[in-house]
């Protein structure tokens, strides 16, 4: 007969072992997903400052401080993209797609949720510590905190919250002007700010296209907002957005390729059109699908981004 004594205890079973780590993989998976890693990319627009100036700054490692600014805005979206889904967690769970987000689902718990965010955030104030640039700094700062009123209620301000939205984009632009001491030209911050406005006017009329009635449950504020108007501000900020770039292109002056400004134009308006065009044609498509998978679209931004580059280095 065997005692409890003389049973013997060994090392975890191959379940057991698996049992524990599984969970914390698929929490650390969830903690990932839920900060969005699709929408990274949009944190290089530190680079535009630079790009478009043709110079990393008059500091040696201005290219390094370019790329610690991209690493801090990405901490600080993170930080900012985990905070929103722990505050819209209920509405989210009614939304046909956003339901599926890790906070919504349950993958991921609100405390772990909060305490990645803090992590982040953490991320954050190493990157800007490289940086090391007060202007840049202010930048970063005034982007989380408005981000955060913004997760917090001032989403459902009408206009608003399309200029907060907005904001977030041309910080990131003077916030990499900011870290390589680059003074920002003026067709610079406008093509900038306007055409933040138009990828946030064309999210809104989606969501109204796509959500119809149930939009406003959704976003209360959708219901402040007409689908017809919203697609007209986009189009009418498109053609300043279009102006203004090509007046930055008038003035460039490159040696080996002098018609590579002026050529840059045509994509750039070509992208903006079909942009247009694909949400207006198919509303249940997101923002982001037709930025990022859509053959054409993708098509004229390479065109364009290779034109851009070629214009913008002496």
């Amino acid at each position: 007969m065997t005692t409890p004594s003389s049973v013997e205890v060994g090392p975890p079973s191959t379940a057991d072992a698996a049992g524990r780590v599984r969970p914390r993989r698929a929490g650390l998976w969830a903690a990932v997903r839920a900060t969005r890693p699709h929408q990274w990319p949009k944190n290089a627009l530190v680079l535009a400052a630079p790009v478009a100036a043709g110079s990393w700054g008059p500091r040696a490692h201005g290219w390094l401080d370019c790329v610690a600014a991209g690493a801090a805005f990405v901490a600080a979206s993170c930080a900012v993209y985990l905070v929103n889904d722990v505050v819209d967690v209920e509405r989210d769970r009614r939304h046909p797609r956003k339901r599926l987000r890790p906070v919504a689902s349950g993958a991921l718990s609100e405390p772990m949720a909060l305490a990645a965010a803090a992590a982040a955030v953490v991320a954050m104030l190493g990157a800007e510590a490289f940086v090391d640039a007060t202007w840049f700094s202010a930048a970063l700062t005034l982007y989380l905190v408005l981000s955060i009123f913004y997760s917090l209620g001032l989403k459902q301000v009408p206009v608003l919250e399309m200029g907060l939205v907005s904001s977030g984009f041309v910080l990131r632009g003077l916030g990499g002007a900011a870290a390589t001491h680059i003074v920002p030209s003026v067709p610079f911050t406008v093509v900038t700010a306007l055409g933040a406005l138009v990828v946030v006017l064309e999210k809104r009329s989606s969501e109204c296209a796509d959500l119809k009635q149930a939009a406003a449950a959704h976003r209360p504020v959708l219901a402040s907002y007409d689908l017809r108007t919203l697609r007209r501000a986009a189009r009418a900020s498109s053609v300043i957005v279009v102006a203004a770039y090509a007046c930055w292109a008038a003035t460039r002056s490159v040696v080996l390729a002098p018609h590579f400004p002026l050529l840059s134009v045509f994509p750039l308006g070509g992208a903006l059109w079909t942009f247009h065009r694909r949400l207006a044609v198919h509303p249940d498509r997101s923002v982001e699908d037709v930025l990022t998978r859509d053959g054409t679209m993708i098509a004229w931004e390479v065109s364009w981004l290779a034109l851009f580059a070629l214009s913008a280095w002496p």
